[in-house]
C-alpha cells in the first residue's frame, strides 16, 4: 500500500469516494491538500494563487468598502478606528497575503 492511501485511510471514511459533503462540517485541516506538496506538487500553484488574488482585486474594486458607525464605537477617534479594524488575528493560511482596505 503506497504513503498516499495510508494518510487518505487515516483522516476519511471511504477515502476514493466522491463526496465533497465531507468538507461542509468539521474536518482536520491537515488532511487536504488542494496543490498537493513537495517537489512534484503542481506546476500551476502559483499562477492559480496570482490569478486568485488578480480576481479577487477585481471584483473588490467593483464595490465600495465602508465600516458601519455602531453605538458603542460613535465616540471613538480615527486611530482607535483604525487599530481596531485593522486589528489582524493570527491563523494559519498557505500563504501570506496582506491587504489593505482603507
Amino acid at each position: 500500500m503506497t504513503t498516499w492511501r495510508m494518510i487518505a485511510a487515516k483522516y476519511w471514511e471511504d477515502p476514493f469516494a466522491f463526496k465533497p459533503e465531507r468538507f461542509l462540517g468539521d474536518w482536520n485541516r491537515d488532511a487536504f491538500l488542494a496543490f498537493s506538496g513537495g517537489y512534484r506538487g503542481c506546476v500551476g500553484r502559483k499562477f492559480a494563487e496570482t490569478e486568485g488574488a488578480a480576481v479577487l482585486t477585481i471584483l473588490i474594486s467593483q464595490y465600495i468598502i465602508s465600516i458601519k458607525d455602531e453605538p458603542q464605537f460613535s465616540g471613538e477617534t480615527y486611530e482607535q478606528r483604525e487599530a481596531r479594524v485593522l486589528d489582524a488575528r493570527s491563523t494559519p493560511a498557505l500563504a501570506h497575503v496582506e491587504f489593505l482596505l482603507l
